[in-house]
């Protein structure tokens, strides 16, 4: 999490664990082009970016998805990923700092 200094100021990773920043890996977005959206993309990418944390030691990885199941209605919002592809990979939620963000994190440790 520690690379991205700017999103750890930011009020939806208020309640982290910041004793975890430099071991816990971070998805802060994922920038998928217009003409290859709805094929697979955003969960092969989550699932490599897991599989990376995993070979790389980290205890853990999260991110910071649109809570729910929204419909894509466009924008930057949904670069951050939506909580059922999470959730698909592994993730589970831990925190809800709003109506419009979900804290999920899948634990690397022991697998």
């Amino acid at each position: 999490r520690d690379r991205y200094t700017r999103v750890l100021r930011a009020p939806t990773l208020k309640n982290r664990h910041r004793d975890e920043d430099a071991t816990v890996w971070l998805v802060p977005c994922l920038f998928i082009r217009p003409d290859s959206r709805r094929r697979g993309v955003s969960t092969a990418l989550l699932a490599a970016a897991v599989a990376l944390a995993e070979k790389s030691g980290a205890p853990a990885i999260e991110g910071f998805p649109l809570a729910g199941s929204k419909s894509r209605s466009g924008g930057s919002d949904f670069m951050t990923g939506v909580e059922p592809l999470f959730a698909a990979c592994g993730f589970e939620p831990v925190d809800r700092p709003s109506n419009n963000r979900v804290i999920m994190r899948r634990d690397l440790s022991g697998c």
